[in-house]
């Protein structure tokens, strides 16, 4: 069985990084305030030029995407594993010691799907959510990134690198080793108070088939 043998090479061009930031669904920059009620946006914008070189896959492997198995050489002008971000979030006046807020954030891809010169960008809406946070923890009803998982994605060291050439969507975004992708998905969610070291949250989740491959 022969090895696959991938190279790639990217370029970062973080074109317009527009109110970038490291985790760009939670921070922005406040638009305006009054009365406690307050407005946010956010959003960054990247670029990569990237060229992969590899050899097909031999049947029965599986490599998660993480390369490309085509035996193609490829160049392309992409997003990295997280696409472009736009986000705007409303909090509302405390009351009765709740704080409440509502969240909307897309997140666009910049090049065509399935490498077509007439095919569209993605716009995929990751997250819709209402917030209420008070002495008993915080409850979110809506969709976010689920419970399963979650930490393991956040911490990925490639999580803002570039990967393979992918025909749909983000490069190096279909986290094929190690951990379930937490993908994202409508939910409630109730995370206890902080408790220092310790912290937790229970949710219940639009249930989600979990497909598989078994020819290997």
């Amino acid at each position: 069985m022969k090895n696959i043998k991938s190279k790639v090479v990217a370029v970062a061009a973080p074109a317009i990084m527009a109110l970038a930031a490291a985790t760009p669904a939670k921070a922005g920059i406040l638009l305006m305030g009054d009365n406690g009620w307050e407005v946010t946006f956010g959003g960054s914008s990247n670029t990569f030029y990237m060229y992969s070189s590899s050899e097909e896959a031999p049947t029965g492997t599986r490599s998660g995407s993480l390369v490309s198995e085509s035996g193609e050489d490829i160049s392309r002008l992409t997003v990295g594993l997280l696409p472009g971000v736009f986000g705007m979030s409303v909090k509302a006046p405390s009351t009765g010691g709740l704080d409440m807020m509502a969240n909307l954030t897309l997140y666009p891809s910049t090049q065509n799907t399935a490498r077509t010169w007439n095919g569209s960008a993605n716009l995929n809406l990751r997250e819709s959510y209402f917030k209420v946070s008070g002495d008993f923890g915080s409850l979110l009803v809506g969709r976010t990134l689920n419970t399963f998982g979650t930490k393991a994605i956040v911490s990925d060291m490639g999580l803002f690198g570039i990967g393979a050439q992918y025909i749909a969507d983000t490069t190096l975004g279909r986290i094929g080793y190690g951990y379930t992708y937490a993908n994202f998905g409508a939910q409630i969610k109730w995370t206890a108070p902080s408790t220092g070291p310790v912290n937790f949250s229970i949710s219940i989740e639009d249930p989600g088939k979990i497909v598989g491959q078994s020819t290997y």
